[in-house]
């Protein structure tokens, strides 16, 4: 069926689907901490009184009217990951850099450049 639309069209399938996404999306933005629970426990007590929905089904997620962030410990690193959707591509940069500095740039990392050190550790 999608690909019958696709050639029917004659668009990619990216362009079909480009009206129908109602966020921009960070991708997964990766920490390492000392304390995944602790960190994840800090950021949701500085952002709790911000009027945002919290929940917990999935790490810390909180959603607020234009955009919204979910923080996780990683089960088998000691990182926490951090995903990030506003409505529009200006909010959505100024919210990971507010993320970034509530996490901390110094714990921020290159997922590439870990995978590559822990291959180095034998780990």
């Amino acid at each position: 069926m999608i690909l019958s639309l696709i050639e029917r069209e004659k668009e990619t399938l990216q362009a079909l689907i480009a009206p129908l996404r109602k966020y921009f999306h960070s991708g997964e933005i990766n920490f390492e901490v000392p304390d995944r629970y602790q960190k994840i426990k800090d950021i949701e007590k500085r952002f709790q009184k911000k009027e945002g929905k919290i929940s917990h089904l999935d790490g810390l997620r909180i959603d607020f009217k234009n955009w919204w962030f979910n923080l996780r410990p990683s089960g088998t690193e000691p990182l926490v990951r951090l995903v990030i959707e506003a409505d529009t591509r200006k909010l959505l940069t100024k919210k990971i850099n507010t993320m970034v500095s509530a996490i901390g740039r110094t714990h921020l990392i290159d997922i590439e450049r870990y995978k590559q050190k822990q291959i180095e550790k034998g780990k």
